[in-house]
């Protein structure tokens, strides 16, 4: 995507994607983040930003509605501009700059609203979702399944791992973050937060093979580490086990 070369297109390029950056960089955080192809993101945007400045622009017509002495003449200025806009280019330029300002409010307003309990539980509540099938398979990245950060969040539950990783050894703390990819790819991290306990496997008598204690204890074969947070990478995970805990019920 190239720049555009004259002042007219450059002013047309920041007004068509101003709002809709607004909008992406304060979007909904408990999403995984895909990665869309250029055509995709540039359209997001474009639309986003393209509802903001309809919104903006019904409102400064309401202003012009209520004030025409006092503001721009969109009439004039669209079917004379050769005569209307020299002598009133200033109030013209503050009044599109008022009208992109306004635009990049909405759309800053509407994104944080989006991250807000009462946005989740009304989009949970919509007719849609409630004629949604109950069986349908769940088809959110894995880690975002079994984490649920935005249950997390709005229910003060917790999410509780056990991380088996190459060699059997397991981890177990706290889920406090993971990579928000969509794609589930072994470059992932998550990090749990203290207390972290690494249980080493031990031998079974009678059995031979491995075995792990579900709590940890005393027995040298449980540890505790000395450590706030724990980063754990997905190349090296064989497998997660996750419960959910009330946060509040836990302290």
């Amino acid at each position: 995507m190239s720049l555009p070369d004259s002042f007219l297109g450059l002013v047309l390029f920041v007004v068509l994607l101003a709002p809709g950056l607004v909008s992406v960089q304060t979007g909904p955080r408990n999403k995984p983040i895909a990665k869309p192809t250029a055509l995709r993101e540039i359209a997001g945007i474009v639309f986003r930003s393209l509802i903001s400045l309809s919104a903006a622009s019904a409102v400064m017509a309401v202003v012009r509605h209520c004030r025409p002495n006092n503001t721009p003449d969109v009439r004039r200025l669209i079917n004379e501009p050769g005569t209307y806009l020299p002598p009133n280019y200033v109030s013209v330029v503050a009044w599109g700059l008022a009208t992109l300002a306004l635009a990049c409010l909405f759309a800053w307003l509407w994104s944080t609203f989006a991250n807000t309990k009462t946005y989740q539980n009304w989009s949970k509540s919509t007719l849609a979702t409630k004629l949604k099938p109950k069986h349908v398979i769940e088809t959110s990245p894995a880690w975002w399944v079994m984490f649920k950060p935005e249950e997390s969040e709005q229910n003060d539950f917790r999410a509780m791992a056990d991380i088996t990783v190459d060699g059997g050894v397991v981890f177990s703390g706290e889920v406090f973050s993971f990579s928000p990819e969509a794609d589930e790819h072994a470059d992932r991290e998550l990090t749990l937060i203290e207390p972290i306990y690494r249980m080493t496997p031990a031998p079974t008598p009678n059995r031979g093979r491995f075995s792990f204690r579900s709590q940890p204890d005393p027995d040298p074969e449980n540890v505790k580490l000395d450590a706030s947070l724990f980063g754990i990478s997905a190349r090296e995970i064989k497998h997660i086990a996750v419960r959910w805990e009330s946060a509040s019920a836990s302290e």
